[in-house]
């Protein structure tokens, strides 16, 4: 089953890194470790909201962090 922020980026038509690139505002010096993050977070083995970037994710996907918070 895929995450909100999985079914979102790719209703952008985004890569993990495209999407990283997006939260980078085009920098590249964390661009590996914050795709990493996106594929964590999408095999739900990190919870972004968690450790409290979800907001980063929303503004690159212009949506609210509420659409992009996992329930349960």
């Amino acid at each position: 089953m895929k995450t909100k922020l999985q079914v979102k980026r790719e209703e952008a038509g985004l890569t993990p890194k495209k999407l990283a690139l997006k939260v980078l505002n085009g920098h590249t010096e964390h661009l590996n470790m914050i795709s990493a993050g996106i594929v964590l977070h999408e095999a739900r083995l990190l919870d972004l909201n968690e450790v409290g970037v979800l907001d980063r994710y929303a503004i690159a996907l212009n949506c609210s962090v509420n659409e992009l918070v996992e329930e349960g």
